[in-house]
């Protein structure tokens, strides 16, 4: 059976709350973490979440329809972010994959640990970062990935979506410090996306799985 806790109204933590496998907890308005630690391994439902200080310790799913990272918080872990994100602090992908639904807008960054795996399902405007080797990076629309990708190295795994493409190479602007990484569409045309760095004397494989092309 699972367990539930619900509370009508708004709630918060700033000192430790451990949400278990298996247990929900419904907040029926916003739930808001100053300080302490949240464990998250079952599910946490608010209709929005803002994270002002404190820390998230994620192994399950935060639904909400608005979620808001602060510089002094950190969210850590694997599991799922269901709703928009508003990342102004740290954010890292470990022990698993982490998958962000919404859109992620801020001026902070989302790391991705060794072996670990990020997947995100639409827009994304902030940087993107592999923080250790064997790292996986799934863009579901990146077409709508504007913000930058960096740390990428031999062994990480940049998959896109629903794409169909060909090849890959990178140009890169002394200027901006970026890369440009075209990826030539199989229809014509091409994807481009920001690398933080520069790789243009890099070798870039493209190979199809389904309908999905692997870098």
């Amino acid at each position: 059976a699972t367990a539930v806790l619900a509370a009508t109204g708004a709630a918060g933590n700033s000192g430790s709350i451990d949400i278990e496998a298996g247990a929900l907890l419904t907040v029926g308005d916003a739930f808001s973490e100053t300080g302490g630690t949240l464990t998250l391994l079952g599910t946490l439902s608010a209709g929005s979440a803002d994270f002002s200080g404190g820390r998230l310790a994620l192994g399950g799913k935060l639904a909400a329809g608005q979620v808001t990272l602060e510089a002094a918080a950190a969210v850590q872990g694997f599991g799922t972010i269901d709703g928009a994100l508003a990342n102004a602090g740290t954010l890292l992908a470990s022990g698993g994959t982490l998958e962000i639904t919404g859109a992620v807008s801020g001026g902070g960054e989302i790391d991705i640990a060794a072996g670990a795996g990020l997947l995100l399902d639409g827009a994304d405007s902030q940087t993107l970062r592999f923080a250790g080797a064997g790292g996986t990076l799934v863009l579901a629309a990146p077409a709508q990935v504007t913000g930058a990708i960096a740390g990428l190295a031999l062994g990480d795994t940049l998959t896109l979506d629903g794409t169909s493409a060909t090849a890959a190479s990178a140009g890169f602007d002394s200027g901006s410090g970026l890369s440009t990484l075209a990826v030539t569409l199989a229809g014509g045309g091409t994807l481009d996306l920001a690398l933080a760095g520069d790789y243009s004397g890099a070798i870039f494989t493209v190979t199809q799985a389904g309908a999905d092309s692997v870098i």
